[in-house]
């Protein structure tokens, strides 16, 4: 990523903000190192990236070229000689919130050895993409069938599924959501309805996240007498 600097900028700044940034950078190290350069003494580099340990579709997202977990963006921010301040913390749901500032140790940061990936880093990763694997299965078994499903969410993870639906030439009927600048409108045309609405159709329900809030979302849809399936 070039940066809008030349070797006479000398202004530092006392906050730089790295909001929905970092995940478009195929490499961050220089870019980190080059911002934590221009940080004034006492001077944060706040970072909020998502993170796909809570939403695995964001692997899916074509301009997303770096992804995280705590404890690689933790790490990342040593090998940058960067001391973490705050976090990383979900403060935002799915998103992953850090604060940093230039490490205190005085090592000139070429002998700085960088970090060895976790291991908790790659089991993470490889069990996200074993996520997404089974979801498309079972996304195909309801594509092969002709059935079209409701899905709950009209964002990134039911536009996933509705293009793995369209490969056999069918589609989702009824997108639901809690948001309700989105309830009554309309995702890549099919219309978004609140879980709560009086009359729902039959079709079932894919619930395209982490099992450990579809459980309980389907839970919830269950009550009002619709059939889910999520992957477990």
């Amino acid at each position: 990523m070039e940066l809008p600097f030349n070797a006479a900028h000398t202004e530092r700044y006392s906050l730089i903000s790295l909001i929905r940034t970092l995940e478009h950078v195929a490499d961050p190290v220089p870019l980190l190192i080059d911002l934590a350069s221009r940080l004034a003494p006492g001077g944060r580099i706040v970072i909020q990236v998502p993170t796909y340990t809570m939403n695995p579709f964001d692997l899916a997202i074509a301009d997303h070229l770096s992804h995280f977990t705590a404890q690689s963006l933790a790490d990342l921010a040593a090998r940058c000689g960067l001391t973490v301040v705050l976090g990383p913390e979900e403060l935002v749901r799915k998103e992953l919130t850090l604060v940093l500032a230039v490490d205190s140790s005085g090592l000139p940061r070429a002998e700085r050895a960088p970090k060895a990936v976790s291991t908790g880093s790659v089991f993470d990763f490889s069990s996200s993409v074993h996520f997404l694997a089974t979801w498309l299965n079972l996304v195909d078994t309801f594509a092969e069938a002709r059935e079209a499903p409701m899905v709950f969410g009209s964002s990134i993870s039911a536009s996933w599924i509705i293009s793995a639906l369209g490969r056999e030439g069918t589609t989702a009927s009824l997108l639901f959501d809690d948001d309700p600048n989105r309830i009554g409108g309309q995702f890549r045309g099919i219309p978004i309805r609140s879980p709560e609405s009086q009359s729902l159709p039959a079709q079932r329900v894919l619930v395209p996240l982490v099992p450990s809030i579809a459980t309980t979302v389907a839970a919830r849809l269950g009550e009002r007498g619709l059939h889910c399936a999520y992957v477990r």
